[in-house]
């Protein structure tokens, strides 16, 4: 690790330790947000808790470059995602077959469905988010 990584997490820790120690909940993490966004160069971070079923996140509070952002829901699927890609590669290093087609269909549906709606719908709202605030 570089020492300018080094002195960004120890600087980290040492606000997390004093500074953001006397804030409540909410406050708390967005403080941390915004520490990240504004000291790791990020576009946003966001505090979620995840639903009793894992289907869904609701982002309680987070901090973008423009500012706080406000909570939302958003549904988790990118685990579901990483749970079958490596289902396939578990199975490939096992020597079993997948059928092309399957696996292309699998591909398809992802970068069309998910990348092409879902997440540009959460970029779309975040900027939403960030231009009422």
């Amino acid at each position: 690790m570089s020492n300018h990584y080094a002195t960004l997490i120890l600087e980290a820790l040492t606000q997390l330790t004093s500074t953001f120690a006397p804030l409540k909940s909410v406050e708390y993490y967005e403080a941390i947000c915004r520490y990240t966004v504004e000291h790791f160069d990020f576009d946003y971070a966001f505090v979620g808790e995840l639903d009793s079923i894992s289907k869904s996140i609701h982002a309680v509070c987070g901090w973008s470059k423009e500012g706080a952002i406000k909570p939302f829901h958003y549904m988790k699927q990118h685990r579901d995602f990483s749970g079958k890609v490596v289902g396939i590669r578990n199975a490939l290093k096992a020597g079993n077959l997948i059928e092309k087609d399957e696996l292309i269909e699998f591909l398809i549906h992802w970068l069309i469905h998910h990348i092409n709606h879902t997440d540009k719908k959460l970029g779309s709202f975040l900027q939403t988010q960030i231009a009422h605030q």
